[in-house]
């Protein structure tokens, strides 16, 4: 009874999402413990590879600190001079005690600061050695012999103690910087600890075992103490230098991690158990699965259609709103029902209807004015020019009788019957011969004083342009320009293609205009009402009407120097006239 007097679609959407809420609940759940998984095995996998890069930096902090004690040694002059010395003469035990004494103070320098040293010792070729040491130190003082020592021409040799105490033994030759031969050798013992340290608080929430491996996959140093000094189990080709792989590692399978080798040849493995990893996530998925599994399965079965049929109707609207959007506004909807969405659907058709007829009353009368709009600067013909070309044909008939009159009068009727024609576009051959006319009329008038010039491409002569649109700009050129210049003057006319531009250029050596002048001229030309610069104005907004801002009119200028107008129309915009 409460669900006959909801409304149909409130009523669909109660019992969708009754059934639904159970559903979502246990994918919901579902999805999270699958994230939860993905996302502990990134953050666990992450964390392993930043200690394991953290390690690998201390340590190889540590490798380089003892390096630098070798090299600082094998290059100390003291040492060199006191070697040769040894190796080259039978010494008193007087001397000898006295070398003695030397040399340990050079060495007692480098111990000084070092508080992980157990000893260091400087051997001679004779056989002599002489050794310090931070403890009494009993085990083993000679990691590699004199001849792998020499073998090694020059490099730092690692290793680690035979004596129970798997201290770290390091080995370098000094060679002569005088004859680049051997001439001693240098013994440092480090505690295991130096490295030792490092790793051994690497184990934690994810990590198990960290161990450091030589060349020969010795582990030199591990949180594993009862590893010590044995083979590495996993063989060298498996371990990957990026990433992680899966090893077994004592009897289990592990994560394994592993840097890239240290400058000694060492390397970093840190090991993570599978069920190190999983264990945390054991008891989350058996809680989650305990509680969504039966309704996760049916929810995965329904959803999509109980969704589905319900917002189909939906759909249908948005996709004709859609289609409204990119401009189709012919676009309607279905009305499959009389529910909620069936009633929006017939609001919404009626709103389609009514912006469509809208759209298209607007969009006539646009054009509508666009084309009054034309046709009136098409009507706006400067006076000065009629003015002036009567006073020349009066002048010219009181003063002469002769059959210039009559050319005149010619051109300035071919003149006047180009700008009355009904044609908006004409071509630029039939625009070429008005303005021709017109400065055939003005030579008459000037005489020699002005000097026009024309630089056409034959290429253009059949493009479509606005009628009257050169006329005007010659027009202000001589009036303007050319007029009240004292001397002569020279006008240029110019129409060419360049990167699929077509350019009209109107240039003279006239008077010129400052900047504020031709801002001035802009600001007359953009003004609805101005009754300043007519003709400019006729033509800039008769570019912008046609060519938007691709027809600008671009006024260049100079006082003194002249004046450049011109604008630029895209090829691709342009008509051709059929030729016959």
């Amino acid at each position: 009874m409460i669900l006959k007097h909801i409304p149909t679609l409130k009523k669909k959407l109660i019992i969708n999402f009754i059934v639904i809420l159970v559903m979502l609940s246990a994918l919901a759940v579902a999805a999270s413990a699958l994230i939860f998984k993905r996302i502990y095995n990134i953050k666990s996998g992450q964390f392993i590879q930043d200690i394991t890069r953290q390690t690998t930096t201390n340590m190889k902090e540590n490798i380089q600190k003892v390096e630098n004690i070798t090299f600082e040694l094998l290059k100390n002059t003291v040492i060199q001079n006191l070697l040769v010395t040894v190796n080259e003469n039978t010494l008193t035990d007087y001397e000898l005690i006295n070398i003695r004494k030397q040399i340990l103070n050079e060495l007692g320098t480098q111990a000084l600061y070092n508080n992980d040293s157990v000893s260091m010792s400087i051997g001679s070729l004779s056989g002599e050695e002489f050794i310090i040491e931070a403890v009494l130190y009993g085990g083993e003082k000679d990691k590699f012999t004199k001849e792998e020592i020499f073998l090694a021409k020059g490099s730092t040799l690692w290793g680690v103690t035979e004596d129970g105490e798997n201290n770290i033994c390091i080995a370098r030759a000094i060679i002569s910087m005088k004859t680049q031969k051997p001439i001693g050798y240098i013994n440092i013992i480090m505690k295991e600890s130096y490295f030792g340290d490092i790793i051994k608080d690497i184990s934690g929430t994810y990590a198990s075992g960290a161990y450091v491996i030589d060349k020969d996959h010795i582990v030199i140093s591990s949180n594993r103490k009862e590893i010590l000094g044995e083979i590495f189990p996993v063989p060298s080709e498996s371990i990957s230098e990026q990433g992680r792989s899966i090893e077994k590692i004592n009897g289990s399978n592990s994560y394994l991690y592993a840097s890239g080798p240290m400058s000694n040849g060492w390397r970093l493995i840190v090991t993570v158990p599978l069920n190190e990893v999983e264990k945390d996530m054991v008891t989350f998925l058996i809680m989650v699965i305990a509680i969504v599994l039966g309704a996760a399965i049916l929810a995965a079965w329904a959803m999509v259609g109980l969704v589905t049929r319900s917002i189909e109707p939906l759909e249908r609207l948005k996709e004709s709103m859609n289609r409204v959007g990119q401009g189709d506004f012919s676009s309607r909807v279905p009305i499959v029902a009389d529910d909620e969405i069936g009633q929006l659907g017939k609001t919404y058709n009626h709103m389609a209807a009514n912006i469509e007829n809208l759209i298209e009353k607007a969009y006539k009368m646009e054009i509508s004015q666009k084309e009054a709009e034309i046709e009136f600067l098409k009507m706006q013909i400067n006076p000065h020019f009629l003015y002036n070309t009567l006073d020349t044909i009066s002048w010219m008939a009181r003063m002469q009788h002769n059959q210039d009159i009559a050319e005149v009068a010619m051109a300035l009727g071919d003149l006047l019957r180009s700008n009355l024609k009904q044609e908006s576009m004409i071509t630029i051959g039939e625009e070429l011969k008005s303005v021709r006319n017109y400065v055939f009329i003005q030579e008459y008038r000037f005489g020699d004083k002005i000097s026009v010039g024309y630089e056409i491409d034959r290429r253009v002569r059949n493009y479509l342009i606005p009628n009257f649109i050169l006329q005007p700009l010659v027009e202000n050129s001589i009036i303007h320009g050319l007029e009240p210049k004292l001397g002569k003057g020279t006008l240029l006319v110019q129409i060419f293609i360049h990167q699929e531009e077509l350019y009209f250029r109107i240039v003279d050596d006239g008077i010129g205009m400052n900047q504020e002048q031709i801002k001035g001229i802009y600001l007359a030309c953009e003004q609805e009402n101005s009754k300043r610069c007519i003709g400019l104005k006729n033509v800039y907004r008769r570019l912008k009407i046609y060519y938007g801002e691709e027809g600008t009119l671009r006024i260049a200028s100079e006082v003194g120097e002249g004046s450049r107008i011109c604008f630029s129309i895209p090829i691709d915009k342009l008509k051709q006239e059929k030729q016959t």
